[in-house]
């Protein structure tokens, strides 16, 4: 029930910060703006075939955070900018980095003429967000994260452009070619109107909308092969182990240009009666996509019996910490706890506490000269994210007090 209230208050989540970011150009190019981006195909790639509930929530958080960045006229608009910010950053690793080049140039576009607006949202962001950001940074090593992430074949995961328009839908995985098990497609309709918008905004010569176009293009170019080079000469890019990834801002970008289609038409009974045929056609082409492809009972012991743990070091090894194959012997006087070592471990001897260190196999090793029985260990933190837990919490109080204030 968790989870379902979770993806359904991301779905109503985005369609929200969608209609605020385009009501600009009328309610009803907003609204068709908002089920767009609700029914894309890779939306239910998310949700139902790969379940990736992080990169959907984080989604959904793509229109708020264009959103809020966009006037920081007042102290509680630069307030709210930095902790959706932090809160972006908090629903996902990797689409917050694939997104931050696109951000970048939306707050450039917008706030180039006074940057000291942006100090109050930076800020914020970095310390809310520290008890977060400071460990993704300096305790990553701790386990195999960016070793697995960089093991993975990206090459083999581009997306070919037939795929974009139309693949078979599948509750399969990706896979090198064009026969994967899973669809890539961004929308037929979608994409058309995203290109009906894309003439007007040429032809009108909207220098503002022109944002939207080219980065719907940059998106779908670094989802495909033809992005190769880049890939290969910029390194981190190996962490999104995913091309099509960027598939999550192609169909943020169209769902925008889409509703923009609907400017084209001025009278408002006429663009009542073709938003009308558009809703009808987006919610037969796309709704029938978001259905699970079986249903079954699950029980709780399923995923909590010895078994199944056994499996999820192999099953998500990115998890794994690196201590896992240590073959550690050199230390005397030594004990080992049938846990694997990890910096956060605190164990006390006789009360008192005492050095911890990877064994054999990476079992946590303990000094234990005395040969005592009276042992205790139990999960702390480290000093680092002791600290910046106490600066995101002070941070977060000041931030929500000031919004209050203001």
């Amino acid at each position: 029930v968790g989870v379902k209230a979770v993806l359904f208050i991301s779905s109503v989540l985005g369609m929200i910060g969608m209609y605020l970011l385009t009501r600009g150009w009328g309610r009803l190019p907003a609204i068709l703006s908002s089920l767009s981006f609700a029914l894309l195909p890779y939306a239910a790639v998310n949700i139902y075939v790969r379940g990736a509930y992080a990169e959907y929530l984080s989604m959904a958080l793509l229109p708020w955070v264009f959103y809020v960045w966009r006037d920081l006229g007042s102290m509680r608009r630069r307030l709210l900018a930095g902790l959706v910010t932090t809160l972006f950053l908090l629903s996902h690793n990797l689409i917050p980095l694939i997104t931050s080049p696109f951000l970048l140039v939306w707050i450039i576009m917008h706030h180039r003429l006074n940057f000291k607006l942006l100090m109050v949202p930076i800020v914020t962001t970095l310390l809310v967000s520290s008890f977060y950001l400071l460990p993704l940074l300096f305790e990553r090593h701790f386990v195999m994260a960016d070793t697995v992430a960089r093991t993975t074949a990206y090459a083999k995961h581009f997306v070919a452009p037939s795929q974009l328009w139309n693949s078979l839908w599948g509750y399969g995985g990706s896979g090198e070619g064009i026969e994967d098990g899973m669809s890539f497609k961004i929308g037929k309709l979608q994409l058309l109107l995203s290109a009906i918008a894309t003439l007007i905004i040429f032809i009108k010569k909207r220098r503002s909308e022109l944002f939207w176009v080219i980065s719907l293009v940059i998106s779908i170019f670094m989802a495909t092969s033809y992005s190769k080079f880049i890939w290969q000469s910029l390194p981190f890019l190996s962490l999104v182990q995913f091309p099509w990834r960027y598939l999550a801002l192609a169909g943020f970008f169209t769902s925008i240009l889409a509703g923009y289609s609907l400017t084209l038409i001025k009278p408002l009974p006429i663009q009542v009666l073709v938003f009308s045929f558009l809703l009808s056609a987006t919610l037969n082409l796309n709704l029938k996509l978001f259905t699970p492809q079986t249903t079954y009972p699950a029980k709780l012991e399923d995923f909590t019996a010895e078994p199944y743990l056994d499996t999820l070091p192999s099953i998500i090894p990115e998890y794994r910490p690196v201590w896992l194959d240590t073959q550690n012997t050199t230390f005397t006087d030594t004990e080992l706890l049938p846990y694997i070592y990890y910096p956060t471990w605190q164990v006390r001897v006789d009360g008192k506490r005492v050095a911890i260190y990877p064994g054999v196999g990476g079992q946590l090793a303990f000094s234990n000269p005395t040969h005592s029985s009276d042992v205790v260990a139990k999960q702390g933190h480290t000093l680092l994210e002791n600290i910046a837990t106490v600066l995101s919490l002070i941070s977060l109080i000041i931030a929500i007090k000031l919004y209050v204030k203001n």
